[in-house]
């Protein structure tokens, strides 16, 4: 996505269409609304899809200020693809149960 705010009317946009993402994942660091504000900005609006935050900050509280923010989960860059596809199948198929 271009920026934080591109990113966060997409995820409205999709919602309102009745298209939602399955997952957005949504970098911490992002030009013009980064990513903590843009993940509450989407929970202040009603916004119950998950978000997953990717950012290359690993320490604890890092993790802890992701979920603080509104995230679901919380994902360390570089990116590990097989801890990446295991939390993506996750959501998915917790997504699906739920008839999400």
């Amino acid at each position: 996505m271009k920026n934080g705010l591109f990113a966060y009317e997409a995820v409205l946009q999709a919602e309102k269409s009745g298209a939602p993402f399955d997952i957005f994942l949504c970098d911490k660091q992002m030009p013009v609304m980064d990513g903590y504000t843009a993940v509450a900005k989407l929970r202040a609006e009603g916004y119950s899809g998950t978000i997953i935050a990717l950012t290359a900050h690993a320490m604890n509280e890092d993790r802890q200020k992701c979920l603080d923010a509104g995230c679901d989960d919380y994902c360390i860059k570089p990116i590990q693809k097989q801890t990446f596809l295991e939390l993506m199948a996750e959501y998915a198929s917790s997504s699906t149960a739920s008839g999400s």
